[in-house]
Parts: C-alpha cells; structure tokens; sequence
C-alpha cells in the first residue's frame, strides 16, 4: 500500500475559503437581525390589531343601534320591493311565477331559521357543558 501524502492546499485556496465563511458569517448576523426586526413588526401588528377589535368590540351603544338601524332600513327596502315585485307579478298574471318567488322565499326563512335555532341550541348547550367542567 502505498502511503498518502497529506493534502497540502495552496494558501490562496485557504484564505479563499476564511472569506467565504466570513462573509457567510456576516450574511448569517444581518439575517438574524433581520428576522429580529420582523418579529417586532409583526408584535406592533399584532398589538394594534388587537386593539382594533376590541376598539371594534367594545363600541358605544349608540353606534350598535346605528348599525343595526341602517341593516333595518335596508331589509325593509329589499322586503318592499319584493312585495312590489310579487304584487306585480299577481297584477299583469304571472301568478306561478310570484308563487315561485313566494316559495323561493319562504324556503329560505324557514330553512335560515331552523339553521339559526340550531345553531343556537348547538351553543347554548357548548356553553353549559363549559360551565359545568369549570
């Protein structure tokens, strides 16, 4: 067997080889402080959007009532015009299709209440299993 010599790298391969590590070194630090300076935005979003709910959360009563007057109007305006547009459809005698459009609805109100009656139930019963384990 024949002995192997030991590798002698030139010295400019050596000194080539510190730089890259310096600089991957150096790449390494500024992605650390990088990564860093993300995390504090993403805490200063965090912190402002919570207070943006419980700002959103924590309303005046006054402006729950505006909100909840403004989606009374505009259910009571699509509700007119429905009842607009199914007097109309009986007046020139297009009853099936106003009997249609009656259906449509009525489906749809039986149908979302059921689903909310459930979904209360569903939560209401969620909410006094929680209370009992505590």
């Amino acid at each position: 067997m024949a002995k192997s010599e030991p590798n002698n790298l030139p010295q400019e391969s050596v000194k080539q080889l510190l730089d890259n590590q310096t600089r991957e070194l150096e790449i390494r630090a500024q992605e650390t402080k990088l990564r860093e300076k993300e995390l504090d935005q993403n805490h200063e979003i965090a912190v402002k959007s919570l207070q943006a709910q419980e700002k959103w959360v924590n309303r005046l009563p006054n402006e729950r009532r505006k909100d909840w007057t403004t989606l009374a109007i505009i259910g009571g305006i699509f509700s007119l015009m429905v009842a607009a547009l199914i007097i109309y459809l009986f007046h020139i005698g297009e009853s099936e299709a106003a009997k249609y459009i009656l259906a449509i609805i009525s489906s749809a109100i039986v149908s979302g209440g059921g689903g909310f009656g459930f979904g209360f139930h569903k939560g209401k019963k969620s909410n006094n299993s929680q209370e009992i384990s505590e």
